[in-house]
This record gives structure tokens, sequence and C-alpha cells, in this order.
């Protein structure tokens, strides 16, 4: 099985596995059955990141481009430019938030391509020189493997990351821990431990918008937590937080973004479980 059809099959909620040798899981009695996983060319979990970079680079970084046109974020009216924009596609998703002229990017997803995320940051009207900050949402390589490429073209740009998942993430720049009641500019980071211990989501109060990762996966009518979650209870009593938030578009890292009514697909799918 090749990276590319596991990312494909990942990224459509269609992929039934769990994760090797990651610390603290908790099995639930309806955790899928794990299938032939593929493995690093020297053998090992590619979800997990072990000191290798070049290695980890070679599984997860590809030089296509995505399918569809990263702009998907709708302007609030024609007279502003859009909020946010996708970098990448419904397999693997990053996302760029705007706040007054600077940029933020959430998840670099699998994109080293740096052409990619440059296409988000033309949807909503900016460059390189704009990125200020850079948020990992968890310490799966797919969410950051583009990090190193961006922070090249983004000299002034912090990185920031859940600090239970720091150490698996490989940065040229130093990452600084944020959790609780911090904001990277004014978008607010909320702790969503499960998938892994130190997953975070991004909230823009403003805009109405929540970029949450692999906290839950899919699009409307199929949100999912995704089988790769360390800890699938903790990750439900994550999202239940996150219906505790105000928001009308839902962006997650696997799936179709949720532009309208996403607060209420995101309760009909607490419903239901």
């Amino acid at each position: 099985m090749s990276r590319r059809t596991f990312l494909r099959d990942l990224g459509h909620g269609a992929f039934a596995l769990t994760v090797i040798g990651l610390a603290g899981c908790t099995p639930s009695p309806a955790r899928p059955t794990q299938p032939q996983f593929p493995t690093l060319p020297g053998g090992g979990d590619p979800l997990t990141y072990v000191g290798n970079l070049d290695e980890i680079e070679s599984f997860w970084c590809t030089e296509a481009m995505p399918r569809t046109d990263p702009a998907l974020g709708p302007d609030r009216d024609n007279a502003n430019p859009p909020r946010w924009a996708r970098i990448g596609e419904a397999n693997s998703s990053g996302y760029v938030l705007v706040r007054g002229g600077e940029a933020t990017v959430v998840d670099t997803a699998q994109w080293c391509v740096p052409a990619v995320i440059e296409g988000g940051l033309k949807a909503v009207g900016l460059d390189w020189s704009a990125v200020g900050s850079i948020i990992v949402t968890h310490k799966h390589p797919d969410h950051w493997i583009g990090l190193p490429t961006a922070l090249e073209r983004a000299p002034d740009a912090a990185v920031f990351a859940g600090a239970a998942d720091i150490p698996h993430i490989a940065s040229p720049r130093p990452i600084v821990a944020v959790g609780a009641g911090d904001r990277v500019v004014d978008l607010a980071i909320i702790p969503t431990p499960g998938h892994t211990p130190g997953h975070i989501a991004v909230h823009d109060e403003a805009a109405g918008v929540l970029v949450v990762g692999d906290a839950i996966a899919g699009a409307r009518e199929r949100l999912e937590l995704l089988p790769t979650s360390e800890d699938l209870l903790q990750a439900q009593a994550s999202v239940r937080i996150l219906a505790g938030l105000s928001f009308d578009t839902l962006l997650a890292g696997h799936g179709i973004p949720i532009v309208g009514g996403a607060w209420e697909e995101l309760t009909d799918y607490l419903a239901g479980t």
C-alpha cells in the first residue's frame, strides 16, 4: 500500500486503523481492526516522528499539487477579502486565517511544495511576508511536514503547538507551547487532547471559524473521530468541549470544510453518539 493510497483513504474516512506503539491509548469497544499499515523505508510508524527528518519527508512529502483550488473562504460581503483559505485539499488540509492583515497558518498539512501554501495566502490577498505565526495542531507529520519549507519563506513567523506534542515536531525554530487561555494574535487556543496528548484547536471567534485539526474529521453529515486517535474516549470528550464554542464554519485537517451551520452539524453528531 502506497503513502498516497493511505492518505487518500484516511482523508475519506474509509480507512480503519490504529496507531502502533503510542503510549496512553485507551481501548474503546468500537475500536476498528488494524489493517496493513505502510511503514517508513527503514521500518517504523510514519505517524510518530523519531528524529530522522529526511526519512519522514520521503514518506509524507509529495511534489504533486492538490487537485482542488485551495481558496474556499467566502467573503463575509463583497467589500471585504476572505478571512480564511484552505491549503491543499480534502485529503490533507491546512488553513490560513487572517486577522488585521496578518496571516496565521494552521498546519502546513503534508505540503512541502511552497506553491501550495502560497495559493492559500494569495486567496486572502497576502504573501509570505504577512505570515506572523504558524500553529501546529498536533504531532502527526501529515500536519507539520511542510513546516521547515514554510519557515524558509516566512522569516518572521513564530511557531506554536501543544506542549505534549512539541518533542515530536521537527522545527528549525523553537516552538512556543500554548494551551488553555492562550491566544496567538487574537486566535483562541483550545486544548483538545485525545487524538494526541497535545492536540489543540484554533478558534477565530470574530469570524465564527473553528480549525479542529484531527479532533474530528469528515464533512457535513459525515463527521467522525479518526481511529488513529490515541485515546478515543478523551477525543470524544474534546469534541464536546468544541460544541461549547460559538462558530458556524468548521475546518478539519481531513474532510470538506463545513461553511454555515457547522455548530449544528457538530451537535447533531454528538447527539447520535
